[in-house]
């Protein structure tokens, strides 16, 4: 840790840059859907998982993240930006077993040529409160205290929280949540009774309920760990849909309720250095279309994901790794995969998938996980291990082919709306770089090619980040 002046120097270096104001919610999808894999790549970070030893006593620090970005949307519109987070956090752990946790957040982002979505030079959110729980495990409580190891355990965490069910296909969002489970012999099970943060952007970007969303979530999972480098789960999620249009509009109803099945697996499989995991999500339920008399109408659903990694042993620490996404779509669906405004043909059954997960699906492309398949495969190493200042750089590419799933369906945009499967190909670069313990830089780009299920000009569609990540 650094010493306290030094804490309180830089914090009030950061809060010199926050001016007032309030953050504009992001509405234009593929630009929300970018900010969402910047935001993902950025979590990464911030929730790694802690030793032992950094959960014992009471603790604090933070993380002050400056990037630059340039995003290019579906209109070919360029728009350069400077986004700025702070962090603070602090821990404390009582009587070697009950956990407290607070992060909050300050962000600010300077629109560089003034042309910002909401027509603003500049917007800033804060201060927001990013994590706040409780949480405690009685054998970790156990081993900490007793030094003894349970055959059994009970856990919960309770309050604003990452949660993910299975592999993230379905979940992964943060929320207000109560996580209560526990585990006996091989087998553990948890539950879930959650709410999602009002101020996040919606699943549905139609105008009145894109900003924001209000979902009451439900879920209970089972993981059985009885079998050697596999760890196969189950789990039954269900939503109920309870956002508000705003501005109110009384001749069209927006609510998505939905269902979800899951099973898979993670783990090792076949070579000792090949991981996977897998996914299959089964979804019911109902949606509404475009008819302010109709009743709603049936979700019937599903969607794949298998993922594979491997990790080659040598200094270079290579990795290779190839993934397939698919998720249904409807070919009713003709102007969105997922939005009721331009969604399914009233009367109908909506074959969409949509759901509350995520995956990488390209830094530009950033497609929803409907009407979708995906193809990627990847690679990274780090080049100069034997190099003292270059030894945490790291290199690394993704190549991705985009089809949809139905040829007469929506695909993620508006203009993708021809008749024709073909959506495009993107690649992305990327390096990172620990310059020092408390110092990360990257740089991630991608380009995507548009396809033949796109009309007009099929110009690149560009997406850039590079910033700094400094840890106190």
């Amino acid at each position: 840790m650094r010493p306290l002046l030094a804490r309180l120097l830089l914090i009030g270096v950061s809060l010199a840059g926050l001016s007032g104001g309030v953050l504009w919610a992001q509405t234009d999808s593929n630009f929300a859907r970018q900010q969402r894999q910047y935001d993902e790549r950025l979590r990464e970070q911030l929730d790694r998982p802690r030793t032992a030893e950094q959960r014992m006593g009471v603790d604090w620090g933070g993380w002050f993240n400056t990037a630059f970005m340039l995003q290019e949307d579906t209109e070919d519109k360029l728009r350069d930006s400077m986004r700025s987070d702070l962090y603070l956090w602090g821990r404390a752990v009582v009587d070697d077993g009950h956990e407290f946790y607070a992060r909050g957040r300050f962000s600010y982002i300077d629109y560089i040529q003034g042309d910002g979505p909401s027509d603003r030079g500049h917007d800033w959110q804060g201060p927001a409160v990013d994590r706040l729980y409780y949480s405690f495990d009685l054998r970790n409580a156990a081993l900490r205290k007793q030094k003894v190891s349970l055959p059994y355990n009970a856990f919960t965490t309770v309050g604003r929280q990452y949660v993910q069910f299975g592999t993230g296909l379905a979940l992964s969002l943060p929320m207000d949540a109560v996580v209560v489970g526990g585990e006996a012999g091989n087998t553990e099970v948890k539950g879930l009774f959650g709410r999602t943060i009002e101020s996040i952007n919606n699943i549905d970007q139609s105008p009145p309920v894109a900003s924001h969303s209000n979902r009451d979530f439900y879920g209970v999972q089972a993981t059985y760990k009885g079998i050697a480098g596999h760890e196969p789960f189950a789990y039954y999620l269900w939503q109920q849909d309870h956002t508000k249009e705003d501005p109110n509009d009384p001749v069209q109803e927006y609510d998505y309720d939905s269902q979800y099945l899951g099973l898979g697996s993670k783990g090792r499989a076949f070579l000792r250095n090949l991981y996977y995991q897998t996914e299959l999500a089964l979804e019911q339920g109902r949606s509404f279309g475009v008819d302010a008399t109709a009743d709603p109408d049936k979700i019937r659903a599903l969607a794949y994901d298998l993922m594979l990694d491997y990790l080659f042993q040598n200094r270079f620490k290579p990795k290779a790794s190839a993934e397939y996404l698919f998720a249904t779509g409807d070919g009713d669906r003709k102007l969105s995969p997922t939005d009721t405004l331009g969604g399914n043909k009233p009367g109908t059954t909506d074959n969409g998938f949509n759901a509350f997960g995520y995956r990488n699906t390209g830094l530009a492309f950033a497609a929803p996980i409907s009407n979708l398949h995906m193809f990627r495969v990847g690679g990274s190493f780090k080049p100069l291990p034997q190099c003292r200042r270059l030894s945490e750089l790291a290199l690394g590419a993704d190549a991705f082919a985009f089809l949809k799933a139905r040829d007469d369906g929506a695909g993620p945009d508006t203009r993708s709306i021809r008749d024709n499967p073909n959506l495009g190909q993107e690649v992305d670069i990327y390096c990172n770089w620990r310059i020092t313990s408390d110092l990360l830089w990257t740089i991630r780009y991608g380009v995507f090619v548009p396809g033949d299920s796109y009309e007009g000009t099929r110009s690149t569609r560009n997406f850039l980040f590079t910033g700094f990540t400094f840890s106190f």
